[in-house]
């Protein structure tokens, strides 16, 4: 079973780096960021994923079994 996962302030992916090292099933079907600079970092790493944009104004995510947030951030800070 893939697992489906949704990245916020996903930054350059270092959930999606894990799960690969863990050597999980998984597929990234979204990520939130606003930073320009994580942004080209994650699609240079991980491809070209859907991403959200602004946290504040995601109404509804995409259906995942997995949801996970990089920590720290200064958007979840803010």
């Amino acid at each position: 079973m893939t697992i489906k996962v949704v990245e916020l302030f996903s930054g350059i992916g270092a959930q999606a780096e894990a799960l690969k090292e863990l050597g999980l099933d998984y597929e990234v079907v979204a990520t939130a960021d606003i930073d320009k600079h994580a942004i080209e970092g994650y699609r240079a790493i991980h491809g070209d994923v859907n991403n959200l944009g602004d946290v504040t104004k995601i109404e509804h995510l995409p259906e995942c079994d997995l949801l996970t947030y990089s920590w720290p951030c200064t958007s979840i800070s803010l």
